[in-house]
C-alpha cells in the first residue's frame, strides 16, 4: 500500500474516529441536533494481481436534516459525498469524487401539497473529460380532495455540463407534467399531459416532445355478482421534433417492448426472463429483483426486446452509484430470445460518471432481441442496475418530426357458472392510425379461460390466447396462438401432484415461423417426518421454420431435503437433460448431481457445504463451496469460505476468503475481508486482496 493511499485512509479514519469517540462518550443532543441524521461508509482495499499492486479507498458520507418550520410547512436538506481513489503500481492512478447537496421545502396542507427542491450533483475525476455538474430544480403540486378529481403537476429543470469541456458536455432539459385522476361508482378516468424539451448545446441537437394520455375504465357486477364485466379505453398521442446538424453523431432513444434479464455463464444459448423494472423510466432506484454487477459478479445478461426487428447502435445501462470503468461488456443478438450470436466488433464502453451509466456503442445492428453481458472485476463492492435504454443513431438530416396516435379498447368478463366452474374471457383491439416512431401496427388479442374444481383436492385450468399484429409499412402480419392446460392435485396431505402442458405457435404472413411445445409432470411428497422428495419430468420441442432447426429436449429432475437431526440438514439434487436437433443427430446430454449440507455445530457455529458435479456433453465440471461462521459474542463474528472449480481439462480455480465483523454499537460496525484467487494452470495471474471498512449511522 503506497503513501498516497495511506494518507487518504488515515485522514478519513481519524475524522470518523473523532466523531465516533465523541458520540460514544456524550449524549447525542450535544453533538448533533435531533433534526440531523447521517450515515458513512469507509472501505479500503489493498490487492495484488501478479506483480501489479493496487490500493483503493471508497468513502461515502450522507447527512440529512429536517425541520418543521410552520404549520403544514417542512424543510429538508441532504448532503451526500462519495470519493473513490485507486493507486496502482503499474497502471495510472484513478480517483473520482462526487458531492450532492440538495434542499426541499414542502407545504403539506389537508387539501393540497406543494413542494420545491434544488439539487446539485458535482462529479470530478482524474480524467477531466468525464467531469460533470448537474443542477436540478423541481416543483410539485397535487390536490387531496376525496370526493373531487385529483389534480397533480410537476415542473423539472435540469442543466448538465462539464466546465472543462463544454464542447462535448452541455445539455438543458425541461419537463412539465400535468395529470387528472377521478374514480366514482366503478368508473375511473385519467388524463396526463407531458411536454419536454432537451437541448444538447455541444452537439446542437434539440428534441421537443408532447404526450397526451387518456384512459377510461369501468367495472360492473351483475346477476347476484356471478358475472363481472370490465371495459376500458385508452388514447395516446405523442409528437416529437428533433433538430440536429448534418455533421456529428447523436443518439435517440428507442421505445422497447420490454426489458430482459438472466444470470447465465453460457450466453449463446439462453432464454432471458422479462424484468419490467429495468425499463420503467426510473434511473435512480434499483430494479427489483436486484441485478448486482459489483465486485466479481459476472455473466449478468441484461437486454431488451424491441418488439420487432429494428436498427440499434447503443445500449445505456444505468447504475445506482458510480461504478468501475474497467468492467467489460459483450453484445449479443437474437431473433428468438433463445439462440444468441455475438456481435463480432468489440463495443466501445465508457462509464459516464455524471449520469451513472455504462454507454455501450457498436456498429448499427438489425435485430429484435439484444443483450449485453458483463465480465471482469469491479472495484466497487455493490453496484445495482437501475435501467437499460436502447438507442439508435439520429439520421444526418436537419429536422425530424414524428407523430404517433394509438387507440386501445378492451372488454372482458368473468362468469361463475357454479361453485366448481368459472369461465372468463377478454378481447382487446389496438390501432395506430399514425406511428412515425416505428412501423405502425394494428393489434387484436383475445383470451378464453376456464377453471374447474371437480374435487376439493383437485383444480384444473385451461386457457387459450390468440393475437394478430398487422404492420402497415412492412406489410408483415404476425400471429401468435397459445393453448395451455394445468392440473394441481393434493390427494393426500403429504402429496402434491402437478401437470402442465402448452403449445405456442407464431405465424408470419400465414407461414408458421416457430412452434414451442412443452409438458411437465411433477410430484412433491413428505415421505417421512423431516424428509421431502420431489420429482419432475419435462419434455419440450422447438421448431424454427426460418432456419429449419428443430430441438427436442427431455429433462428429469429429482431432489430431496432432509432434517436428519436438529443440527444437520441435507439436500440433494439430480438433473438429466437430453437435447437433440435435426442437424446434429447426436444428442447433447447434460447431467448434474449436487449435495448441500447445513450443520449447526453449536448455537454460535454454523457450517455450510455443497458439492456439484456437472457433465455438459462430456465437459465435466466440479464445483465445491464451503463456509463457516462463528459468532464469538453478541457483537463479533468471524468466518471463512472456500470455492473450488475444476474441469476435465485440468483447469482449476481456487477462491479463499476470510471475514471479521465487529459491531461497536447499534449503528456502527467494523468489517475486514480477505480473499485470494489461484488459477491453474497459471496463464491467468493469481490475485489476493484485503478489505477493511467502517460503517455507521447517527
Amino acid at each position: 500500500m503506497n503513501l498516497k493511499f495511506k494518507n487518504r485512509f488515515t485522514i478519513a479514519m481519524v475524522i470518523v474516529a473523532g466523531v465516533f469517540s465523541a458520540s460514544a462518550n456524550q449524549p447525542r443532543a450535544f453533538i448533533f441536533s435531533q433534526d440531523v441524521y447521517g450515515y458513512f461508509n469507509l472501505t479500503g482495499v489493498s490487492s495484488r494481481t501478479g506483480v501489479d499492486e493496487s490500493a483503493s479507498l471508497n468513502q461515502e458520507y450522507s447527512i440529512f436534516w429536517r425541520k418543521h418550520l410552520l404549520p403544514y410547512i417542512d424543510a429538508r436538506a441532504l448532503m451526500r459525498y462519495h470519493n473513490y481513489g485507486l493507486d496502482q503500481s503499474l497502471g495510472e492512478n484513478v480517483w473520482r469524487e462526487e458531492y450532492q447537496p440538495s434542499g426541499e421545502l414542502i407545504w403539506s396542507h389537508p387539501y393540497f401539497s406543494l413542494g420545491t427542491s434544488v439539487t446539485r450533483q458535482n462529479s470530478i475525476s482524474n480524467n477531466g473529460a468525464t467531469d460533470l455538474i448537474r443542477d436540478i430544480f423541481a416543483c410539485n403540486f397535487s390536490t387531496r380532495f376525496e370526493t373531487y378529481p385529483t389534480v397533480g403537476g410537476r415542473y423539472l429543470w435540469n442543466k448538465t455540463y462539464n466546465n472543462l469541456d463544454l464542447n462535448n458536455r452541455n445539455t438543458r432539459d425541461r419537463q412539465f407534467y400535468l395529470n387528472l385522476d377521478y374514480s366514482r361508482r366503478g368508473n375511473s378516468l385519467y388524463y396526463g399531459f407531458t411536454a419536454s424539451e432537451n437541448q444538447n448545446l455541444a452537439s446542437e441537437v434539440k428534441i421537443d416532445e408532447l404526450q397526451h394520455n387518456f384512459r377510461w375504465s369501468q367495472f360492473n357486477s351483475m346477476f347476484d355478482k356471478r358475472f363481472k364485466l370490465n371495459t376500458d379505453y385508452n388514447f395516446r398521442f405523442r409528437s416529437q421534433s428533433v433538430e440536429k446538424p448534418l455533421i456529428g453523431v447523436a443518439y435517440t432513444q428507442i421505445p422497447v417492448f420490454g426489458a430482459l434479464y438472466s444470470y447465465d455463464p453460457t450466453p449463446e444459448l439462453d432464454m432471458l426472463d422479462t424484468l419490467s423494472t429495468l425499463a420503467d423510466g426510473n434511473i435512480a432506484d434499483p430494479a427489483q429483483p436486484p441485478v448486482d454487477i459489483g465486485s466479481g459478479l459476472i455473466d449478468r445478461n441484461i437486454g431488451v426486446d424491441l418488439g420487432y426487428i429494428q436498427d440499434i447502435s447503443a445500449l445505456y445501462i444505468y447504475t445506482d452509484r458510480p461504478s468501475g470503468s474497467q468492467l467489460s461488456w459483450t453484445v449479443y443478438l437474437s431473433s428468438d430470445n433463445l439462440l444468441w450470436e455475438r456481435v463480432p466488433e468489440i463495443p466501445l464502453v465508457i462509464f459516464n460518471a455524471g449520469f451513472n451509466r455504462y454507454e455501450i456503442t457498436f456498429p448499427a445492428q438489425d435485430t429484435r432481441y439484444i443483450k449485453a453481458v458483463n465480465s471482469g472485476a469491479n472495484d466497487i463492492v455493490t453496484v445495482l442496475v437501475t435501467e437499460i435504454e436502447a438507442l439508435e443513431k439520429a439520421p444526418g438530416i436537419e429536422k425530424i418530426e414524428k407523430d404517433q396516435v394509438v387507440h386501445t379498447v378492451g372488454i372482458g368478463g368473468t362468469y361463475r357458472i357454479s361453485e366448481k366452474l368459472q369461465a372468463s374471457g377478454d378481447i382487446a383491439y389496438k390501432t395506430e392510425p399514425k406511428g412515425d416512431f416505428r412501423d405502425s401496427r394494428d393489434q387484436i388479442y383475445y383470451t378464453l379461460s376456464m377453471r374447474h374444481i371437480p374435487r376439493i383436492w383437485l383444480t384444473q385450468f385451461v386457457r387459450f390466447q390468440s393475437g394478430i399484429e398487422s404492420y402497415k409499412i412492412s406489410g408483415i402480419d404476425d400471429k401468435n396462438n397459445k393453448i395451455s392446460y394445468s392440473l394441481l392435485a393434493r390427494p393426500l396431505e403429504t402429496l402434491d401432484i402437478s401437470f402442465s402442458a402448452s403449445n405456442q405457435s407464431n405465424y408470419q404472413n400465414g407461414q408458421k415461423n416457430q412452434e414451442i411445445s412443452n409438458s411437465v409432470v411433477g410430484a412433491n411428497g413428505n415421505i417421512l417426518k423431516g424428509l421431502d422428495l420431489r420429482g419432475e419430468i419435462g419434455f419440450s420441442r422447438i421448431n424454427t421454420s426460418e432456419s429449419g432447426n428443430a430441438y427436442n429436449s427431455w429433462t428429469y429432475r429429482v431432489s430431496s431435503t432432509a432434517s436428519l437431526t436438529r443440527s444437520l440438514d441435507l439436500a440433494s439434487s439430480f438433473l438429466y437433460q437430453s437435447t437433440r436437433d435435426n442437424v446434429v443427430l447426436v444428442p447433447r446430454r447434460r447431467k448434474q448431481v449436487g449435495l448441500n449440507s447445513n450443520y449447526r455445530m453449536t448455537g454460535a457455529i454454523m457450517l455450510r457445504g455443497s458439492y456439484y458435479v456437472s457433465d455438459d456433453n462430456g465437459f465435466i465440471n466440479i464445483t465445491q463451496d464451503y463456509d463457516i461462521n462463528w459468532n464469538l459474542g453478541d457483537n463479533i463474528s468471524i468466518g471463512g469460505s472456500a470455492n473450488l472449480i475444476e474441469n476435465a481439462d485440468g483447469a482449476r480455480i481456487e477462491r479463499y476468503g476470510g471475514r471479521l465483523n465487529l459491531r461497536l454499537s447499534v449503528k456502527t460496525a467494523i468489517f475486514c475481508n480477505y480473499s485470494r484467487q489461484v488459477y491453474l494452470p497459471s496463464e491467468i495471474l493469481n490475485s489476493s486482496s484485503i478489505q477493511i471498512g467502517l460503517k455507521s449511522g447517527f
